[in-house]
């Protein structure tokens, strides 16, 4: 496999948040989505999501569909 110093870096903070949250997918993708809702805030930027069959996701909208509210 082919690696850089910016893989092996995603890859080491992958592996740090997995061991954080006790390699339980629902908690991670929580606490994946909590850090990126900081660093909208913190850098000033809005995400834009892909057109999906049968319209668009907003933001709050894939919070929902996803169970990503209020956890």
């Amino acid at each position: 496999m082919i690696t850089t110093p910016l893989l092996e870096e995603k890859n080491r903070v992958q592996r740090e948040l997995a061991q954080s949250v006790n390699y339980d997918v629902d908690r991670y993708f929580a606490h994946v989505h909590q850090l990126f809702k900081e660093m909208q805030v913190q850098y000033g930027f809005t995400p834009q999501y892909a057109d999906l069959p049968g319209g668009t996701l907003s933001s709050g909208e894939a919070e929902t569909r996803f169970g990503l509210v209020n956890r």
